[in-house]
């Protein structure tokens, strides 16, 4: 593990910069839960990457965080995009097209990806963090 990932886990969870469950540290004072999961969640990708060459592997694993980051992206527009339509920011023509570029280009691209199995399998993934989310809300609600 990088060093200066290691010094800035640490940090946050001694800063309170996250929330009680992953601030919880172990007898060396590191994130346990959060490197655990971490851990966890590469493994997706190692066995969705096997492969007999390592040049395969580098690009699937190139492929799988372009999508997902192309995902964010896509969502990321339609966020500002609600926020225009809201009235939540100033509405100029240019921040419209702004979100109007954004968004089309980055569907554009999840579209015109070379396999559609790979968009179904990367995009599941991302779409994996939406129960959790939701449980941490629930949670959330709860204690309010």
């Amino acid at each position: 593990m990088d060093f200066h990932l290691w010094t800035d886990c640490c940090q946050c969870s001694e800063n309170q910069h996250v929330t009680g469950f992953f601030a919880k540290t172990n007898r060396y004072s590191a994130p346990k839960y959060s490197i655990a999961i971490s851990a966890l969640g590469i493994i997706p990708f190692l066995v969705l990457t096997l492969n007999s060459s390592l040049k395969q592997q580098l690009l699937d694993l190139i492929d799988v965080s372009v999508i997902i980051f192309l995902w964010l992206y896509l969502l990321s527009a339609c966020a500002y995009g609600k926020l225009l339509w809201n009235n939540s920011i100033k509405r100029t023509c240019s921040s419209c097209m702004v979100a109007l570029c954004a968004g089309s280009f980055s569907a554009w691209m999840i579209v015109s990806a070379i396999s559609w199995l790979h968009v179904t399998v990367w995009s599941l993934i991302l779409v994996s963090g939406i129960p959790v989310y939701a449980y941490m809300k629930k949670q959330k609600d709860r204690v309010h």
